[in-house]
């Protein structure tokens, strides 16, 4: 398979190093917060003027296989529809109180 294996649809602060410490260990490329080669791109997102398409082949085309945290937590949606076979790992918190 290529692209996207499993997708962390988890939020910020919901234990996403973690998973991504996991993940890595498991053999798998994780993309956790963009990099700041991938900034501008994210910034065009958020302004809207790329699609979150555009911005989730840069991070596949670049070798990822696994996504989490956020801005790309907030595509799970997208992510799961282009790669149908990925697994999806939501992490949550006990309380937003941190």
């Amino acid at each position: 398979m290529s692209g996207i294996e499993v997708i962390g649809a988890g939020l910020g602060w919901t234990g996403t190093k973690s998973l991504q410490a996991a993940l890595d260990r498991l053999g798998y490329k994780t993309y956790h917060f963009p990099l700041p080669a991938h900034a501008e791109a994210w910034a065009q997102f958020a302004e809207g003027t790329v699609s979150g398409e555009v911005v989730m082949e840069m991070v596949a085309s670049a070798g990822f296989t696994t996504t989490c945290d956020q801005p790309p937590a907030d595509l799970y949606a997208e992510q799961l529809r282009k790669y149908l076979n990925a697994k999806v790992v939501l992490t949550l918190r006990d309380s937003g109180d941190k």
